[in-house]
C-alpha cells in the first residue's frame, strides 16, 4: 500500500462527511421550505374558498362581462336577479337573458368603461325571463392583462326596484295630495259663499236663496256648464230640478249625487257639461261628493233656521191670539159680572148667558190651541171604527142646520148611494166637517149656499164642503193649512187653527185634504177617508138618549179639586140637580173621608199639588175596587195621565171649563144610572 494513498484516504473521508452534512442540512431546508410552501398553498386555497363564498353568496349581484357583453361569471344573487340558473348564464350575452328597456344605454355603458378605463355607473331597466320589471344601478370596473388589454368588466348590480317603487308611490301621493289640496281649497271657497248666504238668512222660506248659492258654487267647483238641485222621482230613475243655473250642453258627461244629512235624503245635485270639452273624471266626482256632503250640513242648518224662525213666528201668533181673542171675552165677562154685582143693566139671566157664551168662546180657543199643539207634537190619536159615511154626514147636518139657517145660508147635502163603510173616528170627522163649515159660512154672505157632498174616489170615500163665498186667491192657497195663518180677506176673524186641525185629523186617519177655489166663485174643500177593514169594530148608530135627571137624584158624588172656588161652584150646580155632593180640596182629604162617606162616584181634577188625580184614583180604588170616576183636566184627553186613567174600567173624562149637561150625561153613563 502506498503511504500517500493511506494519507489521502482520511482526508477524503472527512471531506465526504462534510459534504454529507451539507446535503443533510440542505435537505432539511428543502423540507422546511416544502412545508412552508404547502402551508402557504393551503392558506391560499382557504382564502380562495372564502373569496368564492363571499362572491357567490354576497347580497349584492356581481357578474363579470367581457367587452361583447357576455357573462363570464355571476354569483347566486346575480342569477336570482336575472331570473335564470347560474350555469345557464355563463357565456350568454346579457341582452339575450333580459329585455333591456334601452339597449343603447347598455352599450354606451360598456363603451364608456372601455374608453375611460375607470369605473362607470348607469341606471339600467330591463324585464327578466319571469316577467319582472327590474331597475338596477350598474357599476362596472374594467380588468386589464399585463399588456394593458381589456379582459373584462367587473360589474355590481344594485337592485333599485323597491326604491323606484317608493319614489313612484311618493310621486303619486304627492300628486294626490296636491289635487286634494286644490279641491279642498275650491270647496272651502264654495262653502265660504254658502256660509255667507246662511249668515244672511232673515225670516222663513230661505231655502231657495241658499240653494241658488249652492248650485252656483257647484259649477265653479268642478268646472261645468250646468248645475241643478232638485228631487229624485218616486221610481228613483228621474230627476225633478228645483233650482237650475246654466244651460245643459248635452255633452261632456254628468254627475248625479244625493245630498243627505245623516240618514235623511234632502235632495239631489246634478252637474253636467264639463268645461273644455273633456269629461268628468274621478277627481271631479270626488270633489262633487265632498261638496254634496257639506251641502247636506248647510241645508240642515237652513232648515233648522227656518224651523226656529217658524217657532218664533208661531209664538208671536200665539201671543197675539191670547192677547186679542182671550181678552175680548174676558172683557165681556168682567163687564157683565160688574153689572150683576151692582144689580144694574137689565136682566141678570141675560147677562149670565152672555158670560156663558164668552166663556164658551174662550174654552173653544183653548181647546183649539191644545189640539193644535198635540197634532204638532205627534201625540194626536183617534179611536177608529167602521162607520157609514152617509149616516155620519146626515146626523151632523141635522145638528148644524139651525145654526147655519140663522145666518141666512142654505145647507144642503148630496150623498152618493152604495158607498163603502169608512175607517174613522166619528167625533173627529164631525169636527173636521164643523171646522170646514165654520170656514165656509164665515165667507159666505146671507142668501148663499153651503153644500156637503160624499162620493167615492177610487178605493176611498171623498167628503166635500163647498160654498158660494168670495173664494181664496191663488197666491194664498199654498199656506191655507198653516197654523195661525189667516188670509188678507179674513182680517182679524178666526184664529187660523181650524183648517190646520182639520188637516191633522184627516192625516191621522190616513187620508188627504185639499181645496179648489176661484175668487168671486167660491171654495170647495175635499178630504178622503180609507175604507174600513174586517177588523174594524162596527158600532150601530143610534140617536142620543135624553137624560133622565130623576135617575141621578140622590147619587153620592165626591168632588175633588185644589181650586176651592171651583169646588164650591160645581158642588152648588150638582146639588141643584139633586145630587148629594161632598167636597175635598186635596187627595189626602179625599182618602181620609172616602170610607166614611162611601161616595157612588169620584169627580176629580187630574192636576193637583201633592197627589195627582191619577195617584188619587189608584189609591182610592185600592180601598174601593171598581169605584166609578170622572176625571177633569184643563189640558186635553191626549195628556199622558188622562190616557192612562181612561184605560181603566168605568172611568170617563170631561174637559174644563165644565159643561154641566155634559158632566151629568157622563155621570149617568159611568155609574149606569
Amino acid at each position: 500500500m502506498n503511504p500517500k494513498d493511506t494519507n489521502a484516504r482520511p482526508g477524503a473521508r472527512a471531506e465526504l462527511a462534510d459534504v454529507t452534512r451539507e446535503l443533510q442540512l440542505h435537505q432539511l431546508e428543502l423540507e422546511e421550505q416544502n412545508r412552508a410552501l404547502r402551508d402557504a398553498q393551503c392558506a391560499l386555497e382557504e382564502s380562495r374558498n372564502r373569496y368564492a363564498d363571499l362572491y357567490d353568496f354576497a347580497p349584492v349581484a356581481y357578474c363579470t362581462l367581457d367587452e361583447r357583453g357576455c357573462i363570464r361569471e355571476v354569483n347566486f344573487t346575480g342569477a336570482s336577479l336575472l331570473g335564470r340558473d347560474r350555469l345557464a348564464l355563463i357565456g350568454a350575452p346579457l341582452q339575450s337573458v333580459v329585455r333591456m328597456d334601452d339597449p343603447a344605454l347598455f352599450w354606451r355603458h360598456i363603451a364608456q368603461c372601455r374608453k375611460t378605463g375607470a369605473a362607470v355607473s348607469s341606471e339600467l331597466s330591463f324585464t327578466t325571463a319571469d316577467a319582472r320589471s327590474v331597475c338596477v344601478q350598474a357599476i362596472s370596473t374594467p380588468e386589464f392583462d399585463p399588456k394593458g388589454q381589456l379582459t373584462g368588466l367587473r360589474t355590481a348590480l344594485s337592485d333599485l326596484s323597491a326604491h323606484k317603487l317608493a319614489e313612484r308611490e311618493r310621486d303619486v301621493a304627492w300628486r294626490a295630495e296636491s289635487t286634494l289640496r286644490q279641491q279642498l281649497e275650491r270647496i272651502d271657497q264654495a262653502m265660504i259663499a254658502v256660509t255667507r248666504a246662511l249668515a244672511g238668512l232673515r225670516g222663513t222660506s230661505n231655502l231657495d236663496a241658499v240653494l241658488q248659492v249652492i248650485v252656483k258654487q257647484a259649477l265653479s267647483v268642478v268646472g261645468a256648464w250646468y248645475a241643478a238641485f232638485g228631487s229624485v222621482t218616486a221610481d228613483g230613475a228621474g230627476f225633478e230640478p228645483k233650482i237650475e243655473v246654466g244651460v245643459d250642453p248635452g255633452a261632456g258627461g254628468q254627475l248625479s249625487l244625493l245630498v243627505c244629512h245623516g240618514e235623511q235624503t234632502l235632495g239631489a245635485l246634478r252637474i253636467a257639461g264639463k268645461r273644455g270639452g273633456a269629461t268628468f273624471d274621478a277627481d271631479d266626482r270626488r270633489c262633487a261628493e265632498m261638496l254634496a256632503r257639506r251641502v247636506g250640513v248647510a241645508l240642515e242648518i237652513a232648515r233648522l233656521h227656518d224651523a226656529a224662525e217658524a217657532a218664533v213666528e208661531s209664538r208671536d201668533h200665539l201671543l197675539a191670539i191670547v192677547s186679542h181673542d182671550l181678552r175680548n171675552p174676558l172683557s165681556i165677562i168682567a163687564m157683565h159680572a160688574s153689572l150683576i154685582a151692582r144689580s144694574e143693566g137689565g136682566d141678570p139671566r141675560a147677562q149670565a148667558r152672555v158670560i156663558e157664551d164668552s166663556a164658551a168662546r174662550m174654552s173653544r180657543l183653548i181647546k183649539d190651541l191644545l189640539q193644535a199643539a198635540t197634532i204638532e207634537a205627534g201625540e194626536f190619536t183617534i179611536e177608529a171604527r167602521s162607520e157609514s159615511p152617509g149616516r155620519v154626514v146626515e146626523e151632523w147636518i141635522e145638528a148644524e142646520r139651525e145654526v147655519v139657517a140663522a145666518r141666512g145660508i142654505r145647507l144642503e147635502a148630496q150623498v152618493e148611494t152604495g158607498l163603502p163603510r169608512v175607517h174613522c173616528d166619528r167625533e173627529r170627522v164631525r169636527q173636521v166637517l164643523s171646522n170646514l163649515l165654520e170656514n165656509a159660512i164665515r165667507f159666505t154672505p146671507a142668501g148663499g149656499e153651503v153644500r156637503v157632498g160624499v162620493s167615492s174616489r177610487g178605493p176611498d170615500v171623498c167628503f166635500s164642503v163647498s160654498d158660494t163665498g168670495c173664494g181664496i186667491p191663488e197666491t194664498e192657497q199654498p199656506r191655507i193649512f198653516d197654523r195661525y195663518w189667516k188670509g188678507r180677506e179674513q182680517g182679524a176673524r178666526g184664529t187660523g187653527l181650524g183648517l190646520s186641525i182639520a188637516q191633522g185629523i184627516v192625516r191621522a186617519h190616513g187620508g188627504a185634504i185639499w181645496l179648489k177655489s176661484a175668487p168671486g166663485v167660491g171654495t170647495t174643500f175635499f178630504f178622503t177617508l180609507p175604507p174600513s177593514s174586517a177588523a174594524d169594530p162596527i158600532v150601530p148608530s143610534a140617536p142620543p138618549q135624553q137624560l133622565d135627571e130623576d135617575r141621578l137624584r140622590g147619587l153620592r158624588v165626591m168632588l175633588v179639586d185644589d181650586e176651592a172656588a171651583a169646588v164650591k161652584a160645581l158642588g152648588f150646580l150638582l146639588g141643584s140637580e139633586g145630587l148629594v155632593v161632598s167636597e175635598a180640596t186635596s187627595g189626602e182629604q179625599c182618602l181620609g173621608r172616602i170610607e166614611h162617606e162611601r161616595p157612588d162616584v169620584l169627580v176629580l181634577d187630574m192636576e193637583m199639588p201633592g197627589m195627582t188625580g191619577l195617584e188619587l184614583l189608584e189609591r182610592a180604588r185600592a180601598r174601593r175596587p171598581g169605584l166609578p170616576a170622572v176625571v177633569m183636566s184643563g189640558y186635553t184627553s191626549e195628556q199622558r195621565d188622562v190616557r192612562q186613567a181612561l184605560q181603566a174600567e168605568r172611568v170617563a173624562y170631561v174637559d174644563k171649563p165644565i159643561d154641566l149637561d155634559r158632566l151629568l150625561s157622563v155621570l149617568a153613563r159611568v155609574t149606569d144610572a
